[in-house]
């Protein structure tokens, strides 16, 4: 079995602009791999990109499509390590992941089994956490979070508005609202400097919040160490820079994250994924996958994290549906979980007249 032929397509819906925190994020897109072989397998995966994602869909066309061609698609590991050292360079981390999620699916249909089972599967059900908009007033989002609650949530993560006094003020309504059964965790978005997310920090401890995400930028290293030393809440990274292999190690051992995060389409696909996981859960910490993003992303997502003990979350965008377009989309349990689809590979259904509508740019090999 040869990989033979593969298409890259870019796939922008209408109406994908959301606010969170302080940034509006617009057109937010799809970027789609298929490969075929030689005897007809194919496989399909690909990424949320914020913005039209042009960037991800040329590296896919000119540097990973063709490495691809004439392989055996079995061959993960070694193509992934070929990528992993171009990425060093230059290669974008998210066209290796949707090439190595591409080839992870193809294996799962082959074989007949979803991929979780492929890599041993730990569980096939998780807690949901619902990963809210930013909503421009502090009742309408304390009102949008006790209806989230209604419809089952047992843990909700905010996207803050990135002003300390304001998050605060947002956290304390949102806690009295749903009162102390319920999970919360917030998400910073790298907004503030490191003196207001010690305050931010220490006001969450007094409300009983899981995890502050992000409270300074990604990159900054030397923060994230002062913020784990001196705050009791745990303190995690985005997904912007996070959880490349050696970027997880430098941190791990500077004791940099109390909670490692990684999302299999921005971290080098679920090959690159399961290293980190596996180096967190080496240091005793948790591994929590980030999966907001159209459904491609969640499904990628929700495949590892169900063969990674150290993750206690499912992430879920809401309201829910909300990333639904031109494919399947799952569904909350009524005790707040959700389960993966019993469907080989990544467990993908798709609407091909959707995506076939919102296409805004196609690649063959040459």
């Amino acid at each position: 079995m040869k990989i033979e032929d593969f298409q890259v397509r870019v796939v922008h819906p209408e109406g994908m602009g959301f606010q969170i925190g302080k940034h509006l994020w617009v057109d937010q897109c799809m970027v789609l791999l298929t490969i075929r072989t030689d005897d007809g397998a194919e496989g399909i995966a690909g990424c949320t990109t914020y913005g039209p994602g042009m960037s991800v869909a040329y590296a896919l066309k000119d540097i990973v499509g063709p490495s691809l061609l004439e392989r055996d698609p079995f061959e993960r590991e070694a193509l992934w390590q070929s990528w992993f050292r171009l990425m060093k360079l230059y290669l974008s981390p998210q066209a290796i992941a949707v090439a190595d999620l591409a080839l992870w699916d193809l294996a799962g249909k082959v074989l007949g089994q979803p991929v979780h089972r492929l890599l041993g599967t730990y569980r096939t059900t998780l807690t949901a956490y619902g990963s809210t908009l930013t909503y421009p007033e502090i009742p309408e989002f304390v009102e949008k979070v006790a209806g989230f609650v209604d419809q089952g949530f047992q843990a909700i993560k905010l996207h803050t508005y990135g002003v300390p006094d304001k998050d605060i003020e947002l956290c304390r309504q949102v806690r009295a609202a749903v009162g102390d059964n319920i999970a919360l965790m917030i998400d910073a978005a790298g907004h503030y400097e490191i003196a207001d997310a010690l305050r931010v920090g220490r006001a969450l401890e007094e409300l009983n919040y899981e995890w502050m995400e992000m409270p300074i930028e990604d990159p900054f290293m030397g923060g994230y160490v002062d913020l784990a030393r001196d705050l009791d809440i745990s303190v995690t990274t985005g997904e912007v820079t996070q959880s490349t292999l050696t970027e997880a190690a430098s941190a791990l051992a500077r004791g940099a994250w109390d909670i490692v995060r990684v999302d299999v389409c921005n971290s080098g696909g679920i090959t690159g994924a399961r290293k980190t996981a596996a180096l967190a859960e080496a240091y005793g910490r948790r591994c929590e996958l980030h999966s907001w993003g159209f459904v491609i992303t969640q499904l990628a997502n929700f495949q590892a994290m169900c063969a990674v003990p150290n993750c206690r979350y499912f992430e879920m965008p809401v309201p829910v549906g909300i990333f639904d377009y031109g494919m399947e989309g799952l569904k909350l349990n009524s005790d707040g979980t959700v389960t993966i689809p019993d469907r080989p590979g990544l467990g993908q259904v798709f609407d091909m007249e959707a995506m076939e509508a919102a296409t805004i740019a196609k690649f063959g090999r040459d």
